[in-house]
Parts: structure tokens; C-alpha cells; sequence
């Protein structure tokens, strides 16, 4: 593109932009962000190694969905522990688990997608189990299979309790973050300010803000309608 064919979002121009044709992209709105990903479990299939480290703990992760015991599976479970000790100290019983580690988005999906799957009941009931004990233990599980010697190490110096490794893999689970997590899309978000500039509807934007983009050039881009699926917001119905 040429320095000469960039212009801006000619907010009120009503005559400048019909005259100019648009290329088609993706509106910043429809890219996929961090909640979208996790939200979309089901179109994100488990990977060999997601199977690979919790197909062997199917038996346990499903008596932790159907009958989950905080006394008896403690030491095996350290979620339900402190789920249990979140209870009495709330005086409400506690489900919701926020804590996913480093884990990257994917492989959060991808463990939801494995539950989803593979235990028993699990399709049937999401909101019983995701982001809840049954799928923070898999959670759990991959870590501790993924940094078992770094775990190991962990384990032998500072934990003395049994299952001393899944344990030392629920701490890490609280405690390790994905850098990744907390990255903002500038270009994004800037995209999606130029766009609501580009696309509203408005008293403010005038003549301009209604559809006029190409009016007088042609249709854009392999026919793209830029106006379909806009936030709603965007129509002040002004």
C-alpha cells in the first residue's frame, strides 16, 4: 500500500469514504482472546501427551467428579483439601478452583477437552467440574508429570507428606503463572478502537456512519459486508 492511499478512519467524511473500497480482515472483536479459548474447550481436542498423563488417573478423576471425599482423599487429591479447609474457613461450601499455573491456554482447553471426553458423565454436567476440583486435579496431574524432576526435587527437601510430588505439583499450580496470560494486544486493541471509529453509528459520526464506506467505488473485498457482526454498542441509536 502506498503512503499515498493511507488515511484515516475519515470519522464524518461521509464523501471520502464512499469513494474508497475496503480490504477484508478480521474485525478485532471476532479474534479469539484468553476467556474465548478456554470457552471453546470442545472445538480443542486433547493432545497425545495431555492423554498420555492423565488416561492412567481416569478411575480416580472420576470418583473425584461423582463422589469426591476430602477425608479420605487428601493426601491424593490435594485440591479437595483445600477446597475442604476454604469451607470452614468461609463457613460456605467452596467448588470454584482459579488457579491453573503455567499452563498455557491451549493445554488448559485441552485438559478441559479430555474430562470433557473421557470421564465417565462429565459432557453432561461441565459446570460441575470445570475450574472445579475434578479438572484442577488434571490440571495437577499434567504438572506434576511435566516437571516431575524439578518436582522431585522439591519433594524430597521439602515435603514430607505422602504423594509428596502431586503435592509439590499443587503448589505450583497456585503459585507458577503463564507470562503469556498476561500479555495485551496493542495492535489489537488499537485495531478496535480505529474500527469503532471506521463503523459507528452515530449522531456524532453523521452521514458518514451510515454504511457509506465503498458506496460509490464497488464492493470491497471478495464481496465482505465490513458491517455484519458489529458490537452492538457501536449503534447509539442517536
Amino acid at each position: 500500500v502506498g503512503e499515498a492511499d493511507l488515511v484515516d478512519a475519515l470519522y464524518g467524511d461521509h464523501k471520502r469514504r464512499r469513494m474508497i473500497r475496503l480490504g477484508r480482515w478480521t474485525h478485532a472483536h471476532e479474534v479469539p482472546q484468553h476467556e474465548d479459548v478456554i470457552a471453546n474447550f470442545r472445538h480443542i481436542p486433547y493432545s497425545v501427551n495431555i492423554d498420555e498423563a492423565l488416561a492412567p488417573h481416569s478411575q480416580l478423576l472420576t470418583n473425584i467428579l461423582e463422589q469426591p471425599d476430602p477425608v479420605k482423599m487428601r493426601n491424593a487429591v490435594p485440591v479437595l483439601g483445600y477446597l475442604a479447609d476454604l469451607s470452614e474457613k468461609t463457613g460456605r461450601k467452596q467448588t470454584t478452583v482459579p488457579y491453573c499455573g503455567d499452563l498455557s491456554l491451549t493445554d488448559c482447553a485441552q485438559i478441559a477437552n479430555w474430562v470433557y471426553h473421557r470421564i465417565p458423565g462429565a459432557s453432561k454436567q461441565i459446570v460441575n467440574w470445570l475450574n472445579c476440583a475434578t479438572y484442577a486435579h488434571a490440571c495437577t496431574i499434567v504438572i506434576a508429570k511435566r516437571k516431575k524432576n524439578r518436582l522431585q526435587e522439591m519433594a524430597e527437601h521439602i515435603l514430607t507428606e505422602p504423594n509428596a510430588i502431586l503435592q509439590a505439583a499443587w503448589l505450583d499450580l497456585q503459585l507458577s503463572y503463564d507470562p503469556s496470560a498476561m500479555d495485551v494486544d496493542v495492535d489489537l486493541e488499537c485495531l478496535g478502537i480505529l474500527e469503532q471509529r471506521m463503523f459507528e453509528l452515530s449522531l456524532a459520526a453523521g452521514a458518514a456512519g451510515n454504511e457509506q464506506w465503498g458506496k460509490d467505488a464497488g464492493t470491497h473485498q471478495d464481496r465482505w459486508n465490513p458491517y455484519e457482526g458489529l458490537p452492538e454498542h457501536w449503534n447509539h441509536g442517536d
